[in-house]
């Protein structure tokens, strides 16, 4: 008789890109993570030290290749909000299971920049 040992193991990590007082971003996390793309919506959590009526947020997400899985722009109303994904690439396809790089940007008068990876199982 065969045993099969299944080990899964989850190495998550967050960098941030700007290290520096201007940075806008204070918070920005993904829940859950890791995330089953087929069992509903993931939420990404953006905190901001401030906003204006012209700052705008951007997450995208890319595979391990660097290619654009998918992206979003919306415009921040107030310092702390959230950004729903489906788990869709930009065609509506369901991403495959793998490790992703999302980035979170600001512009407006202030800017800032964070990234992630997150783990799609």
């Amino acid at each position: 008789m065969k045993k099969i040992i299944l080990l899964t193991i989850l190495i998550i990590s967050v960098t941030s890109c700007v290290q520096d007082d201007q940075d806008n971003i204070n918070t920005f996390f993904m829940f859950p993570n890791p995330y089953n793309a087929s069992s509903g919506n993931a939420t990404f959590q953006i905190g901001l030290n401030s906003f204006t009526t012209n700052t705008t947020v951007t997450i995208t997400v890319k595979d391990q290749a660097g290619q654009l899985v998918w992206t979003l722009s919306q415009t921040a109303t107030a310092t702390s909000f959230t950004i729903t994904w489906s788990g869709e690439n930009l065609s509506g396809n369901t991403v495959v299971p793998g490790i992703y790089r999302v980035e979170a940007k600001v512009s407006g008068e202030s800017s800032g920049e964070k990234t992630i990876e997150i783990l799609i199982i």
